[in-house]
């Protein structure tokens, strides 16, 4: 299998013949970027790799996607979660759709964050352009109601994100590909 450092040094590679047909010559510094490319991305992947975590390792999840491969919305059927032999799920349909966010409200210990966990960890099939962001802190206390402070949260994460853009945009013209 062919890495993707190798991938971006061909795909240079075949850029510098189309460029040295039109005239152009490029520099060491492009070769570079295809390293600190290759170096962004596997920051990137790593930071948003989401372990198994230990409440999971006796975990049976079971859940067949019916939605099509490259569906945008996805639908799994029969989606059922079993933890040391007591059951907190069984035979649900859930369906994730583009564009929303979701979170859950329950009574502690109704596992709540144990099913948004095992989505994270993709333990039923989601496939992988899907994009899955979990949060693992608990909301401080506040009179707002607990759709009112994921709101809240959602808005202030959104323009962090924005400006994390932006700032890459602006610094690092380089790693827009990524």
């Amino acid at each position: 299998m062919v890495n993707k450092r190798e991938a971006e040094r061909k795909k240079l590679a075949k850029q510098k013949a189309m460029e040295k047909r039109r005239g152009y010559k490029s520099t060491k510094s492009d070769e570079e970027s295809v390293d600190s490319k290759a170096e962004l991305e596997k920051q990137i992947n790593e930071a948003s790799a989401i372990e198994k975590p230990e409440i999971l390792q006796h975990a049976t999840i079971t859940g067949h996607r019916t939605s099509q491969y490259l569906a945008k919305d996805i639908k799994i059927e029969q989606f059922s979660m079993i933890i040391e032999g007591k059951e907190y799920i069984k035979d649900t349909t859930l369906e994730l759709n583009m564009g929303r966010r979701y979170g859950m409200i329950g009574l502690n210990g109704s596992g709540k964050s144990t099913i948004l966990q095992a989505l994270a960890a993709r333990l039923v099939d989601i496939p992988d352009y899907v994009d899955i962001w979990l949060l693992h802190e608990e909301y401080p206390p506040s009179e707002q109601t607990a759709l009112e402070a994921v709101i809240s949260y959602v808005a202030t994460e959104q323009k962090r994100l924005e400006a994390l853009m932006m700032d890459i945009m602006e610094n690092h013209p380089e790693n827009i590909d990524l």
